[in-house]
């Protein structure tokens, strides 16, 4: 017995040797880059910055057989789950990747953002809104500056009564006396 213990006395020494001359050597290593950084400034249309705009960085619409300009991006099997946009009438909008909001400088720094290719999405009520795309690289920052528009009557989600391109009473016509 206390020869084998002799034996095992300098293997098990040198296995935890190496053991923690390799988990301090992990510990040195920097992790790697998980995602890119998207910044930005948001304006209105007279070129002034803007506070309190909400920025949405989104997967590129699927774009199926009808409606939509542009060819049909490519599907990603890591994207998030999909829910019904309120009012969609059954349509698919895909949620954010990343949210963020614009400081009174109308800046926006918004981090961790996975690699791809997205659309960046600035509204605000009453102000308008602004689209740009963007390709996100692992460990690197793209900036973006986004010039709020408003948005023509009818267009958008809804418009008045949540219907898009019906007019009729319900779709903000004066009721008929």
């Amino acid at each position: 017995m206390v020869r084998m213990f002799k034996w095992m006395a300098p293997a098990v020494a040198t296995l935890g040797l190496m053991f923690a001359v390799t988990t301090a050597k992990a510990a040195d290593e920097k992790p790697a880059a998980t995602g890119g950084t998207v910044t930005g400034t948001v304006v209105d249309k007279d070129g002034k910055a803007v506070e309190g705009v909400k920025i949405r960085i989104m997967k590129p619409m699927q774009r199926g057989g009808a409606g939509g300009a542009g060819g049909a991006a490519p599907k990603v099997a890591d994207a998030p789950a999909e829910k019904p946009a309120a009012g969609a009438g059954g349509r698919q909008r895909p949620a954010p990747v990343a949210e963020g909001t614009s400081d009174k400088e109308g800046k926006f720094s918004i981090a961790n953002v996975p690699a791809g290719d997205y659309a960046v999405m600035a509204v605000q009520q009453g102000a308008g809104m602004a689209r740009s795309k963007v390709t996100v690289k692992d460990g690197e920052t793209v900036s973006v500056d986004l010039k709020l528009a408003e948005r023509p009557a009818g267009a958008g989600a809804g418009g008045a009564g949540g219907r898009r391109g019906r007019g009729g009473a319900g779709a903000g016509a004066p009721p008929a006396k």
